[in-house]
């Protein structure tokens, strides 16, 4: 009975791929070549269309650092608890991927910040 919801990029192409779900919309996704942070305001609104069922979400940190300003939206108290898991590998994979494979390992502007803690952030605003 969740609503699964996925980013862009490698983690989008394997959420497309394996999982199935008895009826629609339980499965938000903006397909491979989507709008890059979609994946946390989609379950934002998810869980506010259902507050009831459980609503979990997945994005690289790339992605997720697009969308991170709804943080502040979602700490209120009276919005229901999200979960969203974000994967840490400090680039954006799939532009590094196509840029390593293409130009020779010839990439610039794919590494993210180390020092970004997404955890910090989340309590930072509630």
């Amino acid at each position: 009975d969740a609503i699964i919801s996925s980013d862009i990029g490698n983690n989008c192409a394997i959420g497309n791929a394996y999982p199935s779900f008895p009826s629609g919309r339980q499965y938000l996704a903006p397909g491979l070549f989507g709008p890059c942070g979609y994946g946390f305001p989609s379950v934002l609104g998810a869980k506010v269309g259902k507050p009831h069922v459980p609503v979990v979400g997945f994005a690289g940190d790339g992605a997720f650092g697009i969308s991170m300003n709804e943080l502040t939206a979602c700490g209120r108290n009276d919005w229901p608890a999200v979960t969203m898991v974000v994967f840490r590998n400090y680039q954006w994979g799939a532009e590094k991927r196509n840029t390593t494979l293409w130009y020779d390992d010839n990439f610039v502007g794919t590494e993210l910040n180390v020092g970004v803690e997404y955890a910090e952030l989340a309590k930072a605003c509630g």
